[in-house]
């Protein structure tokens, strides 16, 4: 991953962005800058609404900003949909 662009949720519904599955490892580039909205590197995926949700690979209870479902960040997947879009 070397770059990133804002992108409101309509266009991305557009795109046809929620139906992208991403299989396989992702490398982050040292220029990549992060999120164009908050600057976090990672992210994490709602085990609820299924949406994408900024985060730095903290460990612990996160709160999911699109449904505010809690719960305990886990790693180790592989694949996650692009349900994505402008908070």
């Amino acid at each position: 991953m070397i770059w990133s662009f804002k992108i409101n949720e309509d266009n991305a519904k557009k795109e046809g962005f929620e139906n992208t599955i991403i299989n396989g490892e992702i490398v982050f580039d040292p220029k990549y800058k992060g999120c164009p909205y908050c600057g976090a590197i990672g992210w994490f995926t709602c085990g609820k609404c299924d949406k994408l949700n900024c985060n730095d690979y903290n460990a612990g209870v996160v709160t999911c900003k699109w449904c505010g479902n809690t719960g305990e960040l886990e790693q180790g997947t592989s694949e996650f949909r692009l349900n994505c879009g402008e908070i």
